[in-house]
C-alpha cells in the first residue's frame, strides 16, 4: 500500500472514530452528573486539530502532485 493511501485511509478512519466518540460521549453526558458536553467538545477539537491537517494533506497532496506534473 502506498504511503499516501495509508494516510488517506487512516485519517478517514480517525475522523469517523472522533465523530462517533463525540456523539457517544455527548449522549452519555446527558445521563451522568458532573460530565459537561463542553469538555467532550474540547477534547474532540484537540483531536481534530491533529487529524484535520493530516486529512487535508492526504486529500490535497495528490491534487498538487498532478498539477506539478501537468506543468
Amino acid at each position: 500500500m502506498k504511503s499516501i493511501k495509508f494516510v488517506q485511509w487512516s485519517s478517514s478512519i480517525l475522523l469517523v472514530i472522533t465523530v462517533i466518540w463525540t456523539l457517544g460521549m455527548g449522549t452519555l453526558s446527558m445521563f451522568i452528573d458532573g460530565m459537561v458536553v463542553g469538555d467532550v467538545v474540547k477534547i474532540s477539537g484537540a483531536v481534530l486539530l491533529f487529524v484535520g491537517p493530516e486529512k487535508a494533506a492526504a486529500f490535497f497532496g495528490p491534487v498538487l502532485k498532478r498539477k506539478k506534473e501537468e506543468k
